[in-house]
């Protein structure tokens, strides 16, 4: 019997998919849906200037369309997605995943059966079918620190106790973890919207770490399963805008840091990144200076005007959402 029969289902499910000009990746996600038969399907679009919202019209009929004139930023789409939604439970999906066979019945299931979860993110892998981390401990805790570069290399070097960090865990079993990566998020819609949903003055970035942090403070629990697999192309909108997504990512992280912790805790973890973000710099620039290929090039000259940006304090980005 295939997953999406069980009880529960994929009928059960209504699936939400926020976008911003990823049109040819979009098509493979809502072909990998609508191959499952959720409850319902519907696409935000964040005000995508490649032609998304007619192609999904003119292609995928059964799809309805919701295309902002504004891109106000992932937050506020996705909140509008669930909002649109009937479904107890919302699959939330980036546009450039897409679900495998009997996943998101495989999902549902797992909700059916643990009524203790706000939500539950399934096993990621890249297209080329290698593993993706899908679980993190909270930024801001020394588990955080410890499990990030250039610091993560040692813990694999421990000769015991490396079973208690969460980047050497065997993603194999279910668990309870803290927070799971947005590209694909089953939500309960009662504890999602107990907790007002996602923080909307998050423009890019950090909103399901936020939310995740908010379901555990109201008793929710947020689970991850490798009973379903979702396939994530990872940066499809991102990677057309580099330095600002870069530059977005320090403001958010920034803006959590600042919203969740006291103001030695929060300006203690502001001062660390900021130092991170120096050392980078560093690193960039005597890589240009040594010499690259073109693209690397181009590559390298954006993450050095991020960081540069980013170390000058100048105002956030506010132009794309994933």
């Amino acid at each position: 019997m295939r997953q999406s029969d069980k009880a529960g289902g994929a009928r059960a499910v209504s699936v939400a998919v926020v976008t911003f000009n990823t049109r040819d990746y979009l098509r493979a996600c809502l072909d990998s849906v609508l191959a499952e038969a959720p409850g319902e399907v519907l696409v935000v679009d964040n005000a995508s200037t490649d032609g998304t919202p007619d192609m999904v019209r003119t292609e995928y009929p059964q799809v309805a369309v919701y295309a902002n004139t504004v891109n106000y930023g992932y937050g506020p789409a996705a909140n509008q997605a669930v909002k649109n939604c009937h479904g107890a439970y919302v699959l939330l999906l980036n546009g450039d995943a897409t679900v495998t066979p009997g996943a998101i019945g495989a999902l549902s299931a797992y909700m059916d059966r643990h009524s203790e979860a706000g939500v539950v993110g399934p096993l990621l892998r890249h297209p080329d079918g290698s593993l993706q981390r899908s679980y993190f401990p909270f930024p801001g805790t020394l588990g955080w620190f410890l499990e990030n570069e250039p610091l993560v290399w040692l813990l694999r070097c421990l000769p015991v106790g490396r079973e208690r960090f969460l980047c050497l865990t065997p993603p194999t079993v279910d668990r309870v973890v803290p927070w799971v990566l947005g590209a694909a998020l089953l939500l309960r819609r009662t504890a999602f919207e107990a907790v007002g949903g996602f923080e909307e003055s998050y423009f890019m970035y950090f909103e399901e770490v936020d939310l995740c942090l908010r379901l555990h403070a109201a008793q929710s629990q947020v689970h991850f399963t490798p009973s379903a697999t979702v396939l994530h192309a990872r940066g499809a909108s991102t990677s057309q805008c580099r330095k600002e997504m870069l530059i977005a990512h320090f403001r958010s992280s920034e803006h959590f840091y600042r919203r969740h912790y006291s103001g030695r805790r929060a300006w203690f973890w502001v001062s660390l990144m900021k130092l991170k973000i120096a050392m980078l710099l560093v690193r960039d620039v005597v890589r240009l200076g040594v010499g690259s290929d073109e693209r690397t090039r181009v590559i390298l000259t954006q993450q050095v005007d991020a960081w540069k940006t980013v170390l000058r304090g100048l105002p956030e980005y506010r132009g794309a959402a994933r």
